[in-house]
């Protein structure tokens, strides 16, 4: 009796969910009344990848002075980065690190009401 060798191969199909980070622009813009008391930028907990600072009171409103930002500093006159009126600074991730969290972003003002206008990409 003769057998029959029967050969069969099993493909199977793996799909692999890689996730992805998405992302959305925003802005606005934060005032400082106060030239003793730093504010945050917000008391959100906005997570975000990219952050740029403009040194203006309102869009296309250069301030009249100074602003200093710092990153976890809430205590007056200990912000580092001096921010000129009108100015542009892009912030940057230390290594390791993946995102800004907003609410962690204080600033002082040298000028009353003047501040700072964000541009951010946030996690979504």
């Amino acid at each position: 009796m003769k057998m029959k060798v029967i050969a069969f191969v099993l493909l199977a199909s793996v799909i692999v969910t890689v996730g992805a980070v998405i992302s959305v622009m925003g802005q606005f813009t934060m005032l400082n009344s106060s030239t003793t008391v730093p504010k945050q930028l917000t008391n959100s907990a906005v997570v975000a990848t990219a952050v740029t600072l403009i040194g203006n009171s309102a869009p296309q409103t250069a301030n009249a002075g100074t602003v200093y930002v710092g990153y976890g500093i809430s205590t007056d006159a200990l912000q580092p980065i001096a921010v000129a009126s009108g100015q542009i600074v892009n912030l940057r991730l230390d290594e390791g690190r993946a995102n800004f969290v907003l609410s962690n972003i204080w600033f002082d003002v040298s000028v009353a009401n003047d501040g700072l206008t964000i541009l951010y990409d946030q996690v979504k």
